[in-house]
């Protein structure tokens, strides 16, 4: 919009200032042609630039849309203009616009900054060192490969290097039993139901649902255990679980605290043979369970044998006889004593063992007549 006034300004300006020209030269003409008029009287019709450029200017302001302007000719113009050309002429210099002064905004007084206060720089917090807790007494170690459970003790060095105990497992179906390292958990169930006909002993949970437990019974009764459970242990027949025997799934349970660890490892890198399970004696218990009463083998006494007594043939015994003297008989001097025979013993045969010699009859000697 100020452009457009400035625009229409300048126009009526020079307007105006034509058609007072205009007029001037035409008084001129009259006076100096026509002898009316002087030299003063020409000054006297001078307009002053100022006069003509304010008169413009305000007439403009006030008459923009209203006041007709006359049409002067070119041809007209341009004759008048030669026939005056030697008075001088003068051209209107343009009245500098006022410019609107723009008032002083007023600029707020800035605030004296504070200078920040430097905080002491933050001593850094020593961190703690952990302190390793005791070692637990177990470590465990499950071969899927070999279906072997081995149980770890603590060597001299604190290292689980000394194998404790060894257990046959069954482990789940295709990939079910997962692989890595687990812990296991403070929840542990001296009887766990699996669904609504199924229950295990000593259940101990080492992720998830799954679970290290023994066979399965058709109700919490130790003396109605499903067989094929118990029979399976060493092959791939659970959902997940490790199932072990009754007495494993028990020194588990007892003995491996929460926290201990369990590692599963595909294959059997450590080359395991799991241990031959007893067989089934009584139908629907296991022969492994510590709380089924064996009965104590009573030894039946073997019976004394009769000795026959050997016959040791005795020695016979040298008999040594006994000699009886024979008396001697009364001789008469007179007589010429005949010699006296020498008597043989006579011996009884055995088993009699004292001989007795019979000594025979001395002859009487009678003397014959002299």
């Amino acid at each position: 919009m100020q452009r457009l006034l400035t625009t229409g300004s300048e126009f009526w300006y020079r307007r105006r200032t034509e058609s007072a020209l205009l007029m001037i030269l035409f008084f001129w003409f009259l006076c100096t042609f026509l002898g009316g008029c002087s030299t003063k009287a020409i000054a006297d019709l001078s307009v002053d630039e100022n006069t003509i450029q304010t008169t413009a200017v305000t007439s403009m302001e006030t008459t923009i849309a209203v006041t007709p302007t006359k049409f002067i000719p070119q041809s007209a113009t341009a004759t008048t203009t030669q026939r005056i050309s030697l008075a001088p002429t003068v051209e209107p210099t343009a009245a500098p616009t006022a410019e609107p002064t723009a008032e002083p905004t007023e600029k707020p007084t800035p605030s004296p900054t504070r200078a920040p206060t430097r905080k002491p720089a933050p001593t850094a917090t020593p961190k703690p060192t952990p302190t390793q807790g005791p070692l637990l007494p177990y470590y465990l170690y499950a071969e899927k490969g070999s279906f072997t459970l081995v149980a770890y003790g603590l060597d001299d060095q604190k290292k689980y290097t000394r194998i404790v105990r060894v257990m046959r497992m069954a482990i789940g179906r295709s990939t079910m039993t997962p692989s890595g390292k687990f812990k296991l958990s403070s929840i542990r169930e001296r009887w766990h139901r699996f669904g609504s006909t199924a229950h295990t002993q000593y259940a101990t949970r080492y992720y998830g649902s799954l679970y290290i437990h023994g066979p399965l019974y058709r109700s919490q009764n130790i003396h109605n255990l499903i067989e094929e459970s118990y029979t399976s242990i060493g092959t791939k027949d659970t959902s997940g679980c490790l199932r072990l025997a009754t007495a494993d799934a028990y020194w588990i349970y007892q003995h491996c605290s929460s926290g201990t660890i369990l590692e599963i490892v595909s294959n059997s890198p450590k080359g395991f043979k799991p241990p031959v399970l007893p067989l089934i004696t009584t139908p629907k218990e296991d022969p492994t369970d510590p709380l089924i009463v064996k009965p104590t083998p009573t030894s039946t006494p073997s019976p004394t044998p009769t000795v026959t007594p050997t016959l040791t043939i005795s020695p016979t015994p040298t008999v040594t006889p006994t000699l009886t003297p024979t008396p001697t008989p009364t001789v008469t001097p007179t007589l010429t004593p005949t010699p006296t025979p020498t008597v043989t013993p006579t011996l009884t045969p055995p088993p009699t063992p004292t001989a007795t010699a019979t000594p025979s009859p001395t002859p009487t000697v009678t003397p014959s007549p002299i």
